[in-house]
């Protein structure tokens, strides 16, 4: 910028005062940054150098190749605020154009439209326009009027100041332009690294956190420092409905949450019609709540958060500050947001989802364990009675219910069905339901009876089913009965249920449960009275197998029976005494495979076997090379039979005996006890053509013979046996003045003492002592 001195007419000191206002207002302009604070201080230079009456600055705007009024200063403001002007067109739109400057001093001489012709009045004012050039850009046009410029003739300020002062203006806007993109992509630059923190952050908390509501409460707190809003909003929609099924939100105020998910809200409408919500006036949205208005709320985004076509949430953002205005451009953070909410919401479902499957497993799990477990007490318990009494117990456990009831039909009619109650007081007990016929029953029992199906019922009081229950019964709070069906479909009894805990209705689940259980619990009892029955017709078999003579001449008999517990009372274990004429006495010790019905029916038929063939005079090997044909004959491949046969002479005083796989005989002799060294034969029942050996035994006056099942033994303790060595020892010591019977009960008493009384198998002992005068008859 030039401005040449022999320019000016007149003094040194118009030139100065030019060169200092020039001065002054470039150092004006250059204290200014922002584009609004430029414009200001060009307006003010203006009409402090110009004398201007009116001035206006127009901005070109490429998007519809028109000047802007941007700024205006003057008279009749109102009329040109809004003012815009094609280029080319009138003064300015031909300044802009040409790049080329206009001084009019008459407006009404000007071929083009004149611009500002209302502004100008009658007087005509001077109008100078000047182009807006920074660099290589044309901004636009800078204009004002003066009523006083004319006058002087350009002398005192020629042109040169106009033009430096429009340079002085045009830069000044170029660095306010520079100086707004530089803060403006600084602040965009910041924003964004904030944005990406925080989205950082967000990512972070999705790979840390799987709890919906905790990264939800942290997402609206993103949401609102992203879009520096006042507040932020999550609607989570209902699977069910398109309203909110929950919200989260931060800083709003108390009170509103129902307000934010009542129906008729923004959220409600974007669930029906997914779409971007932009409202920068509230308080005049047609559709806007009351208790917002009154709050203070000002401006909303909202976006829906979408997921394979699925609207799951709205997010939004909230101002309660008017000047706070959001924009289209913001819909892009927002919705960046958004979509990390929905990755949230989806893997937070699809966590608690495995999470509750995993839970469903491992309760079913449990359930199973004690379904099991119960199955295994119940089936343990001895005869059917006590099974019903656990099942009560384990199934109002199993299904944790108030009260369990288990009606169990009894083989024999005329005593009526056996009712069994547990409680969850402990209180339990059992009745026989004298009178009481199932089969005439109606209602529940009678229902089940004839279906032989479960049933479940959740009003109990309200089903015509229930009027048909038995006087006195318990209450029913809810029901889940099962039938109890054996394996030929027939009806064995039932088990109801009531009264589940947290007043929870029984589920489909429960009933598989108890159907499994009553499925085990009815083969457990239906093979307990199968046993029971076996078992009695055993017992009666083995009673009158083992029942023998107690006084036999000159012999004195001690016999001694213990089984391994009581429920398996008929065992294999048998023995036997007769007399065969001429001073001659049969006795028989022996072991069958097996136990219950079957081992009772092989003992009747070896036993009488034996005395068949020892009735007809054969020695005792004779006798069992015989008998053992007979009972291969009888036996299945895996069973057989071990014995000791033995002959007394009471005239010779001779023991003949044979010995078939079984434990040795042992002779009492002076207080004292040795094994008779004899022979070794197999077992009955493996080989037919064995022939077993026999060996014949001198015995004397007072001489006892001890003959015992391999229960004795084999006793156990932990995993040692008590065996033939300890035995004989214990005997030593404790035959001396015993008698038969009371040394046979002794020795029953060495294997209790060895095993704590837990015997695994049974025992039979047989004593026999010789009772022979001093002269040589038989006492």
């Amino acid at each position: 910028m030039l401005i040449k001195k022999d320019a000016f007419e007149s003094t040194d000191k118009a030139y100065m005062r030019a060169l200092t206002s020039l001065v002054e207002a470039a150092c004006r302009l250059s204290a200014a940054h922002y584009f609004e604070e430029v414009e200001t201080a060009v307006i003010e230079e203006v009409k402090r150098i110009f004398d201007a009456g009116a001035v206006w600055i127009l901005i070109h705007d490429y998007r519809d190749e028109k000047l802007k009024m941007h700024r205006y200063w003057g008279p009749e403001k109102h009329l040109f605020e809004d003012c815009s002007i094609r280029v080319g067109v009138g003064i300015a739109g031909t300044v802009f154009a040409a790049k080329q400057p206009e001084i009019i001093s008459s407006a009404a001489s000007h071929p083009a439209s004149m611009f500002y012709k209302k502004s100008i009045g009658a007087s005509s004012p001077t109008i100078a326009m000047y182009p807006l050039i920074a660099g290589r850009n044309n901004l636009g046009v800078i204009g004002f009027s003066s009523d006083t410029f004319f006058d002087k003739d350009f002398k005192e300020f020629p042109l040169d100041i106009v033009e430096t002062f429009v340079e002085l203006a045009s830069a000044a806007f170029e660095r306010s332009v520079l100086f707004e993109y530089k803060s403006s992509s600084e602040c965009e630059l910041r924003s964004g690294i904030k944005s990406l923190k925080v989205l950082n952050e967000i990512g972070m908390d999705l790979v840390s956190d799987l709890d919906i509501a905790a990264i939800i409460d942290k997402v609206v707190r993103y949401a609102a420092e992203i879009l520096d809003a006042d507040a932020a909003v999550v609607n989570i929609a209902d699977k069910m409905d398109t309203t909110s099924d929950s919200v989260y939100f931060y800083n709003m105020p108390l009170g509103t949450a129902g307000l934010l998910k009542a129906r008729g809200t923004l959220a409600r409408g974007v669930f029906e019609n997914p779409r971007q919500v932009l409202i920068n006036d509230y308080r005049s949205y047609p559709g806007a709540i009351d208790e917002f208005v009154q709050a203070g709320l000002s401006s909303v985004i909202m976006v829906p958060v979408v997921s394979k076509n699925t609207v799951l949430a709205t997010l939004s953002a909230i101002s309660f500050n008017s000047e706070r205005c959001f924009s289209v451009d913001e819909f892009e953070q927002l919705e960046l947001v958004a979509r990390h909410v929905a990755i949230a919401i989806e893997n937070a479902v699809l966590y608690n989802e495995q999470i509750r499957t995993r839970k469903q497993i491992e309760a079913y799990a449990g359930q199973l364990r004690l379904l099991n477990e119960a199955s295994q007490l119940i089936t343990q318990e001895k005869g059917s009675a006590n099974m019903a009494v656990q099942l009560a117990k384990s199934s109002q456990q199993l299904l944790d219910c108030s009260a369990a009831t288990v009606l169990l039909v009894q083989t024999d009619a005329k005593k009526g069905p056996v009712i069994t109650w547990s409680r969850q007081d402990d209180n339990f007990g059992t009745i026989i339901a004298t009178g009481l016929d199932i089969t005439t029953l109606g209602g529940l029992y009678g229902e089940m009876y004839q279906t032989k199906r479960p049933i479940r019922i959740d009003d109990v009081a309200n089903d015509p089913r229930s009027r048909g229950l038995p006087n006195g019964h318990i209450e029913l709070d809810g029901l889940l009965g099962v039938p109890l069906v054996n394996s030929n479909n027939e009806f064995i009894g039932q088990v109801m249920l009531t009264g589940k805990s947290g007043d929870m209705s029984f589920t489909k689940t429960d009933e598989e449960l108890l159907v499994a259980l009553c499925a085990q619990v009815s083969v457990a009892i239906e093979k307990a009275e199968a046993y029971e029955r076996q078992h009695r017709i055993a017992e009666t078999l083995q009673q009158a197998i083992l029942a023998v003579p107690t006084h036999l001449p000159g012999v004195e008999v001690g016999i001694a029976y213990e089984s391994a517990a009581e429920a398996a009372k008929v065992g294999g274990d048998f023995y036997d005494l007769f007399e065969l004429g001429a001073g001659r006495i049969g006795v028989l010790i022996g072991d069958v495979s097996g136990k219950g019905l079957e081992a009772a029916t092989i003992t009747s038929m070896v036993k009488s076997t034996i005395r068949a063939f020892a009735y007809t005079g054969l020695e005792p090997a004779a006798v069992l090379t015989e008998a053992n044909k007979v009972i291969c004959e009888q036996l299945s491949y895996s069973q057989f039979v071990t014995m000791t046969f033995a002959i007394i002479d009471l005239k010779e005083r001779k023991l003949f005996k044979s010995r078939a796989g079984h434990p040795e005989a042992i002779i009492g002799r002076h207080q004292s006890c040795r094994p008779c060294e004899s022979e070794s034969n197999l077992p009955l029942g493996i080989l037919p053509d064995v022939v077993f050996e026999q060996n014949e035994i001198q015995l004397f006056d007072g001489d006892m013979l001890i003959l015992y099942t391999d229960g004795l033994i084999e006793a156990k303790c932990d995993r040692m046996i008590l065996g033939d060595e300890a035995m004989l020892d214990r005997l030593n010591q404790i035959m001396p003045g015993k008698g038969p019977q009371e040394l046979a009960s002794e020795m029953v008493n060495i294997a209790k003492d060895f095993t704590g009384s837990r015997l695994e198998d049974d025992m039979a002992i047989v004593t026999l002592k010789l009772t022979i005068d001093d002269a040589g008859e038989i006492g």
